[in-house]
């Protein structure tokens, strides 16, 4: 009697493991019958390969606006020779498809929305950081970027340690350097080789 037992749940598990590949395979065929939708992006359609780098486009009804392929990206950029700004249109880049204004503000925190809306998004470079002072000098035997203000407050800690450089350039960075803004603090860094 065990051994019919043992049989029939043997062949009970083979029937239901051979519905379950026929429900997936049948599910898979039926995906072949869905057409495929090409995805343009900055005016020439993406191929297969590329489409698998893309991003998963979720098309959301929610009613909030979102950057889609069609929205246009204006970026005013500051320029500090003549204190205005030069504007650039484009499509957005693959990464940004799909978000939201409050998303948009985590990856372009250093800009300003000006204006968002499923067919335009409108973006100027924040001017203050052009101006913001900062100090770069140590932290746990580190090159560190400290907000030169009331908060003293750490911007950035590199990965570069004191230990690596010059006993001057080690005196200068415990007496601090200070810079103002992110292009002079970029050159700063670059001659500490961080």
């Amino acid at each position: 009697m065990k051994r019919v037992m043992y049989i029939l749940v043997v062949l009970m598990m083979v029937a239901m493991m051979s519905l379950g590949g026929i429900m997936v395979f049948s599910l898979m065929a039926d995906r072949t019958d869905v057409p495929v939708t090409p995805v343009v992006y900055d005016g020439e359609v993406v191929d297969d390969v590329q489409n698998e780098d893309l991003p998963e486009i979720v098309l959301h009804t929610d009613g909030i606006d979102r950057i889609s392929p069609s929205t246009v990206m204006t970026f005013d950029y500051y320029q500090r020779e003549t204190g205005g700004f030069d504007s650039v249109s484009e499509h957005p880049s693959p990464f940004l498809l799909g978000l939201a204004k409050d998303e948009l503000v985590a990856v372009f925190a250093d800009w300003e929305i000006l204006s968002f809306t499923s067919e335009q998004v409108h973006l100027r470079q924040d001017t203050a950081l052009f101006h913001r002072q900062y100090i770069i000098s140590i932290h746990e035997g580190f090159i560190a970027v400290f907000y030169d203000d009331e908060t003293g407050d750490i911007k950035e800690l590199t990965n570069r340690p004191i230990s690596a450089l010059a006993q001057e350039e080690q005196q200068r960075l415990i007496e601090g350097i200070r810079v103002t803004g992110n292009d002079e603090l970029l050159r700063a860094l670059e001659d500490f080789g961080s």
